[in-house]
């Protein structure tokens, strides 16, 4: 056996080990929508918000951003409406604007995921947003989530070289849009294909 080989092949399978019997650390929570204050967001989440900012109001204009570097943190869109909840996630990026959040960048994962565990985070996060009353837009349409839709999103997937993405555009009238997606992020060490579901949300323009 190619030596570097052997070794990938030890580093992968110490790696899956640890996933298997390592549980993940319990989620801290970050609470907040599009327009939340930074004040606001800090008192209402137990992640370490200002730990992790560079707070709006050291800047004139009111920008910063607020950063996830703790692995395993559930994001609440606490909108009275459009409001869900996400799986735990390792990477968020959150931008303010006068002080306000502006927009929400986010991949709801631990880790790089299989097909058929992003296929459970895509239909559980779109089952909320259905539910919650965002509505489709630019002529977009909710995933497919059939045994047939989901092999014909595994094929687009990893068949389509111009994006091996999938994109559901969606708005909450006047209040809210938001870029949800699914992607092929490439392979793991032995070779599996791996995948991230995504969520870009900001506020609502005409």
């Amino acid at each position: 056996m190619n030596f570097k080989f052997a070794k990938a092949l030890s580093i992968a399978l110490i790696c899956g080990i640890g996933w298997v019997y390592w549980p993940d650390p319990a989620p801290t929570l970050l609470s907040l929508r599009i327009g939340s204050k930074f004040e606001e967001v800090t008192k209402t989440s137990s992640y370490p918000v200002e730990k992790n900012s560079n707070p709006p109001h050291n800047d004139e204009g009111g920008f910063g951003y607020t950063f996830i570097t703790e692995p395993s943190v559930v994001i609440k869109f606490d909108a009275p409406r459009y409001g869900f909840i996400l799986p735990p996630t390792t990477f968020a990026a959150i931008a303010y604007s006068e002080g306000k959040v502006s927009t929400i960048r986010t991949s709801p994962s631990l880790r790089t995921l299989s097909f058929s565990e992003a296929v459970s985070v895509f239909s559980s996060v779109q089952t909320q947003l259905q539910k919650g009353g965002w509505q489709l837009k630019n002529s977009s349409s909710w995933i497919d989530l059939s045994p047939g839709g989901v092999k014909q999103l595994h094929y687009q997937l990893n068949n389509d070289s111009s994006s091996h993405m999938r994109i559901v555009s969606l708005r909450a009238p006047g209040k809210y849009a938001m870029y949800f997606s699914v992607r092929r992020a490439g392979e793991n060490l032995l070779g599996f294909d791996r995948y991230l579901v995504e969520l870009s949300i900001g506020p609502d323009h005409p």
